[in-house]
């Protein structure tokens, strides 16, 4: 899947060097071993799938080697993305209420 991914990632982003790493090129057993020194390396790391676990260990150490971190989830009806980009980037939360016609056809409020 990681293959197929970067190849998705580098036709939509062709001023990009992207590419898929084993974790196995990094002594690691599983994405939670990866050490911060083989991280390093990269300017980004896209984790998908993982549990968040193995995520939560992989963002710590991105942090550790100041790379930015992203993790994706993705489900039969949902999904979920976390962006760690690094200390100088800040959050600031939008809220916008939409105003809908009543009633709606699926008859939500």
């Amino acid at each position: 899947m990681a293959q197929a991914t970067a190849a998705t990632l580098a036709e939509m982003n062709p001023l990009v060097k992207v590419s898929a790493v084993a974790w196995a090129e990094a002594g690691a057993v599983g994405a939670a071993q990866l050490p911060p020194s083989f991280l390093a390396r990269f300017d980004a790391v896209v984790l998908c799938n993982s549990p968040w676990g193995a995520a939560s260990a992989v963002n710590a150490a991105c942090r550790a080697a100041g790379v930015r971190f992203l993790a994706a989830v993705v489900g039969a009806e949902d999904a979920a993305l976390f962006a760690d980009l690094g200390p100088e980037h800040t959050y600031v939360p939008v809220v916008v209420r939409l105003s809908c016609p009543a009633p709606l056809p699926c008859g939500l409020r």
